[in-house]
């Protein structure tokens, strides 16, 4: 790093960085001779396919479809067809010799799968129907009233599912369920979940119904590759259990709890709780060709989570790829990450493990693909290399190549030659030589805690000693990602060092670092680990200790106000982002949107009302409004039972006094699982005495990392730090330091 002032700042506008990707999805026909991608222009999603061999070309197909529609799938079917699923949802043929789009398959053809639903959960695409080039496999989740007097309706059913014992946390014998407990809202007819997997004719447009599953509350279903509902999560909101049947079943052959299925493996813990949540269980992932193995994580009698199968009929459990040292082969959470497993598409059977230890990494069982990534990495030292695709013949391999400062390129292994051939960059208009080097780091403190995270060092600096910024991710159970951080990118162009701590809570690190694992209360904990890794930085690179400020998301924004109370000589300043002000208000529903929430249900009851005066008695009747479906989210239940564990943390508002320093609040006012009013009720009693205090509304999905939403949040972080560190001369003069 070299002080050269203001003006050696790169200056880059975040949308720039922020702006999507180029190949947010990629792959390689199946006979290697084209590669197809994503990209955003204007409004359009375009979808460009580029010819290898033998005469090289380029075709771009436009897709009016939004200008940030996510892509969910893009998948060769036959050499000259694709199928793309986006996340509106929307799925599409892609004929490349005709260069025409149909769509087959959005909402609308699916009535009781559109997103008004109570259940709002779109169709879900899951692959291609082994065998048949023109089927793929679509699940919908839609919502029904339940007939209590059906004898064949979920509420019929005298006896409940399988419960956890109280005692033991292993599965009982079914008990019988009294009463409807918290189905019904009271001001609406009783419903359940639907889900229901669908064969689509990629030709036609028309589908097949292959499995439904029907259950009281919301839940989700694990399909084999021929088409039928295996495993289920289901069970009351505050605990959840896995429940296994076999093909073909008829209707007096019901769903059996996992744990009792598994008498000879029973302590497999394949249930869900919050206080196992963080800990030690196990949890099914998917099939692969032969539907009696299922591949699951488990964690049971070690600390790290490894990769197992389960014969279904044997029930014989068997170790395929254990977890490396420290950390977690998959994580807890499978809705917010990629599934780990890599299938080869030829033979279906299971090539590789994807996992995240300091740097992403790949276990390959298939040894040929696992001698073609050595090979290849071994030509990109000091990067990250991944294989996205390869043909049947395993002739070409489509690659990543990144780095911490570099998004990527794509390249093509011509493995016969040994040759590299690079066809795209997938972000061209970020400069390298204006980005910021991150390193990662795993090293254990002078007080004997492991310390884990992200150091981003600025290319050039504003003054000689650089502030220093350390970065919360919320808690527990996130974990700071690898590869190119926009949101460090964006901080380190102000010339500040930018430190991502892994604190205590973290998932990927192992049971130990999830679980509370001490008397004293969190905040206290996290807050002690905070200080380690300042300290830690300082062995590593020069930064100015007197101006050092603490962002945190979530509960961990609540930490960083409590770090900047009780130490206000080593941080300057704090910023929360979606925090409470106590971690008793986790879960708790704000104000507003519980007024937001009654404003639309009026709403729909008043067109209802109008739609029954206008109708003629003949056709489909209007649908009566039902409140809005807002089961009791389990991640949430484990983030308050992993806050309640040892001694009771502080609320901010006993500090108010003394958050005399600059502090900044950003919140969205309709947070479903954070309430605004107690923060605003803080910042209020703050500036009686500060008036370096300031509350900022945050859109909603402000979250997701890599979308131009966030923009607004780094302009604010941007402003505040500016203003925290250095004091600027209005047109003239240079910048200075602030005293």
């Amino acid at each position: 790093m070299v002080a050269q002032g203001a003006d050696a700042l790169s200056g880059r506008d975040p949308a720039t960085l922020y702006r999507p990707f180029l190949a947010e999805r990629a792959t390689l026909s199946r006979d290697g001779r084209k590669v197809a991608y994503s990209a955003h222009e204007g409004r359009d999603l375009v979808i460009v396919v580029q010819t290898l061999d033998p005469t090289p070309s380029r075709v771009k197909i436009s897709i009016e479809d939004g200008p940030y529609a996510g892509v969910d799938a893009l998948e060769w079917v036959t050499p000259d067809r694709l199928v793309l699923a986006t996340r509106t949802p929307v799925i599409h043929v892609i004929d490349i010799g005709k260069k025409s789009v149909r769509r087959v398959l959005d909402s609308t053809l699916f009535e009781p799968w559109s997103a008004d639903q109570p259940v709002p959960r779109p169709p879900r695409f899951l692959g291609q129907v082994a065998g048949q080039t023109n089927a793929v496999w679509i699940e919908g989740v839609s919502s029904m009233v339940a007939d209590e007097q059906d004898p064949f309706s979920p509420l019929a059913n005298p006896f409940a599912e399988s419960e956890p014992n109280e005692a033991t946390g292993e599965g009982t014998a079914t008990r019988p369920r009294s009463g409807l407990g918290g189905l019904g809202r009271g001001d609406g007819p009783t419903r359940v979940q639907v889900s229901e997997l669908v064969k689509l004719d990629l030709e036609t447009g028309l589908w097949d119904s292959y499995a439904s599953v029907t259950d009281r509350t919301d839940g989700t279903v694990l399909y084999d590759r021929t088409g039928h509902a295996r495993i289920k999560r289901t069970g009351p909101t505050t605990r959840q259990s896995y429940f296994h049947q076999y093909p073909e079943t008829n209707f007096y052959e019901r769903w059996e709890a996992f744990e009792q299925f598994l008498p000879a493996v029973a302590p497999l813990r394949f249930h869900l709780a919050p206080d196992v949540a963080l800990g030690e269980r196990s949890y099914p992932i998917g099939f692969g060709p032969d539907p009696d193995l299922l591949y699951y994580a488990s964690n049971v009698g070690t600390d790290t989570t490894g990769l197992f199968v389960l014969n279904l009929k044997s029930q014989a459990s068997t170790c395929l790829v254990p977890a490396p040292a420290g950390f977690d082969l998959i994580g807890l959470d499978l809705a917010r990450t990629p599934n780990p497993l890599i299938f080869d598409r030829a033979t279906g059977k299971l090539a590789g493990v994807r996992h995240y230890e300091t740097e992403l990494r790949t276990t390959w069982l298939d040894s040929t693909l696992g001698e073609i990534d050595t090979t290849i990495a071994s030509k990109f030292p000091g990067r990250q290399v991944r294989i996205l695709d390869w043909d049947d013949a395993r002739a070409h391999v489509l690659i990543r190549v990144e780095a911490s400062h570099d998004p990527g390129r794509l390249f093509v292994y011509h493995r016969a030659e040994g040759r590299l051939v690079e066809f795209l960059k997938l972000a061209p208009w970020i400069n390298r030589l204006e980005s910021h080097v991150t390193r990662p780091f795993d090293v254990t403190s002078p007080q004997g805690v492991r310390l884990t995270g992200r150091l981003t060092l600025p290319r050039v600096t504003v003054v000689e000693s650089p502030p220093l910024v350390l970065w919360l991710h919320d808690l527990p159970g996130e974990r700071t990602p690898p590869g190119f951080n926009r949101d460090a990118q964006a901080l380190a162009d102000l010339g500040m060092i930018i430190l991502h701590l892994d604190a205590h809570g973290t998932t990927g690190l192992g049971r130990r670092h999830r679980e509370p694992g001490g008397p004293e209360a969190l905040d206290q904990r996290v807050v002690d680990q905070c200080l380690q890794a300042i300290d830690w930085v300082g062995t590593q690179t020069r930064f100015d200790a007197r101006r050092v400020a603490v962002i945190g998301e979530g509960v961990a924004g609540y930490v960083a106000m409590r770090l900047l109370a009780l130490h206000p000589r080593r941080i300057r300043g704090a910023a929360s982002i979606n925090a409470p002000t106590h971690p008793d208000q986790v879960g708790q529903v704000s104000a507003t949107r519980r007024q937001a929430e009654q404003r639309k249900m009026r709403e729909a009851r008043a067109r209802f009302s109008e739609e029954m005066e206008n109708w003629n008695g003949t056709g489909t009747p209007p649908r009566r409004p039902t409140p809005p479906h807002d089961p009791l989210d389990w991640t949430r239940e484990s983030q308050m039972w992993f806050l309640a564990q040892g001694k009771r943390p502080e609320p901010l508002q006993k500090d108010a006094e003394r958050l005399d320093r600059p502090a900044l609040f950003l919140h969205d006012p309709g947070h479903a699982a954070v309430a605004v009013e107690p923060v605003q009720s803080l910042v209020k009693a703050m500036r009686k005495r500060n008036d370096s205090v300031d509350l900022k509304p945050l859109p909603a999905d402000v979250h997701q990392p890599d979308l131009p939403i966030r923009i607004p949040l780094l302009v604010y972080l941007r402003d505040f730090l500016n203003d925290t560190f250095y004091r600027y001369k209005v047109d003239i003069g240079e910048t200075k330091e602030r005293d």
